[in-house]
């Protein structure tokens, strides 16, 4: 860590229990990512070298200072912040942007909070395709809020309000019971995130059971994803998840899928109706030899369980060309059209 923060110009040290923290001055956020996550993997080889057992548990959050607009409580706050969304994140890593200080911002408690109880929630769609002849095989549906004055907020303005604040619930439930809505008379699969943490929730559980029980013409063309981090978490609790889906006709699958070293025996396990690889493989797989042999050799096993793998992150034709030999069976990426306003009139 001392080494890489002198890199960039800065320093690094023990702030307090567990954490750590490390000051780059000469990098930006884009900047800051790349050497955290090549950090946060040296030192999860050093910790299994080590034969330290949970050795994943390693998580980097960050934020972009700038002189004269924060101050050190407000970077804190959002540092903190970060560390929790890390903690869901496939990759282990979240860094934001310069963001105002003043609580008026868009991605404060508050104002998260307000836009939450008030519904000011916009509901967007990224189709995924098949891999041969570029059918959509479901959309999976993304959420912005909005703020009072109907600005809409990106997702690094309120996910790590969410995250921090514990209000992934909250928005879980107001999310599926608009797609839901919406989804109504449609013929259309589409896919849905939950947090790890609502499904921890008996309470959540339970209300799920009863709307998709209410609503089983859409919950059969309704799939919950799960980023596997947060099945890794709490595999209990996903099994409960995927139990009472089962029951009501809707489906189960994992995203950012191949970040664990036991992937794909969860998958075994929990019979997922597809697997999302994570996204962080996706460029890597053109130019890396064995970043590719390790994505083919988890389409290959997937395959044997018969259940189909969807590559992330897909931007260019290259990329989509790279994928095409490796057996996948679908694709999603900004390559074909970004997010957009879900559904479509």
């Amino acid at each position: 860590m001392g080494e890489a923060a002198a890199a960039a110009g800065g320093f690094a040290g023990r702030w307090t229990g567990g954490l750590t923290v490390l000051a780059m001055p000469h990098l930006d956020a884009a900047g800051a990512k790349q050497r955290l996550i090549g950090l946060r993997t040296r030192a999860t080889l050093a910790l299994k070298e080590y034969g330290i057992e949970r050795s994943e548990t390693v998580y980097c959050g960050g934020v972009e200072a700038h002189s004269g607009r924060d101050n050190l409580r407000g970077l804190t706050r959002r540092a903190e912040e970060t560390i929790l969304q890390a903690r869901e994140s496939a990759e282990g890593v979240v860094v934001l942007a310069p963001a105002a200080a003043s609580e008026a911002e868009a991605g404060s408690v508050d104002v998260v909070r307000e836009a939450l109880s008030a519904r000011r929630l916009t509901l967007m769609g990224q189709p995924v395709y098949r891999m041969s002849d570029h059918r959509i095989l479901h959309t999976e549906i993304l959420a912005r809020l909005r703020d009072a004055a109907g600005k809409e907020m990106t997702a690094s303005d309120f996910l790590p309000v969410i995250a921090a604040h514990g209000l992934g619930e909250e928005l879980d439930r107001s999310v599926i019971e608009r797609a839901i809505e919406a989804a109504r008379g449609r013929d259309e699969p589409i896919s849905i995130n939950l947090s790890a943490r609502s499904i921890e929730r008996p309470e959540f559980l339970e209300w799920l059971a009863q709307l998709l029980t209410r609503e089983r013409a859409s919950a059969q063309r309704l799939v919950f994803e799960i980023a596997e981090h947060g099945v890794v978490k709490n595999e209990a609790a996903v099994a409960a998840l995927v139990h009472t889906l089962k029951r009501t006709g809707a489906g189960f699958a994992i995203d950012h899928f191949g970040v664990h070293r036991d992937s794909l025996a969860l998958a075994q396990r929990l019979m997922p109706v597809y697997l999302k690889l994570a996204g962080a493989h996706t460029p890597r797989i053109v130019t890396d030899a064995g970043a590719r042999f390790f994505a083919e050799s988890l389409v290959r096993a997937a395959r044997q369980l018969d259940i189909p793998m969807i590559a992330q992150n897909v931007e260019d034709d290259a990329t989509f060309q790279s994928l095409g030999t490796l057996g996948f069976a679908g694709y999603q990426g900004n390559l074909i059209g970004r997010p957009a306003a879900w559904p479509k009139r």
